[in-house]
């Protein structure tokens, strides 16, 4: 009897261009590519790069996330093949919505990392599929608010430092201090004008 084939889509993300992130995106394609070696009835339908991307997961407003709901709409996909569920999001109410399109179009994921099958339809996944989004989100949430209280800290201690720099800023040796870099600040205050009162897009402001 032929073994049946099912039709897959992988999707990775990273939040960040830094190296451990880089790293990180590695290690995510790798376990793809182990998990397909080890499993030949399942089969990418797009390239594995297809749907890959770097940017937060707190909302749905990713072009690659949003190409990959667009082609599962299709309605031949049968698995999802990413690393865990902080990969897809990182926001209950994105969650959310992704979990009903999955049910509608039967679609059942597979997380890389522990090697585990999630069916949107099976009620006994549902709670641990909720359980785990707010947690996600709560993460995110953390993250960000205790980023901010650290950089206040380091702000008002003078603790910053060049790693702390970031475009249009220079770093004082003399003064251990951050401070405004009027030539990349000139370009900044460019780019504002040309985006807010000229209406150029991302790609238009790139060329220019």
């Amino acid at each position: 009897m032929k073994k049946r084939i099912y039709s897959a889509v992988y999707y990775e993300r990273v939040s960040t261009m830094n190296d451990e992130q880089t790293n990180s995106m590695e290690n995510q394609r790798k376990l793809c590519q182990d998990f397909l070696k080890k499993n030949p009835e399942i089969v990418l339908v797009e390239p594995i790069n297809e749907f890959s991307e770097r940017v937060s997961g707190k909302s749905d407003q990713r072009p690659k996330y949003r190409k990959m709901l667009e082609r599962i709409r299709q309605g031949d996909i049968d698995y999802i093949l990413v690393k865990d569920l902080k990969r897809l999001s990182r926001s209950t109410e994105v969650s959310a919505r992704f979990r009903t399109l999955c049910k509608e179009f039967g679609v059942k994921l597979i997380l890389l990392a522990t090697n585990q099958i999630y069916d949107p339809n099976a009620e006994e996944t549902r709670m641990i599929y909720c359980f785990e989004s707010l947690v996600n989100e709560e993460v995110v949430y953390r993250q960000s608010v205790y980023a901010r209280v650290a950089h206040q800290q380091k702000m008002s201690e003078k603790r910053l430092n060049r790693n702390n720099c970031t475009f249009g800023y220079s770093y004082d040796y003399t003064k251990k201090d951050i401070i405004i870099n009027e030539e990349e600040a000139e370009i900044i205050k460019e780019i504002l004008d040309l985006l807010v009162f000229r209406d150029y897009g991302c790609r238009e402001i790139r060329k220019y």
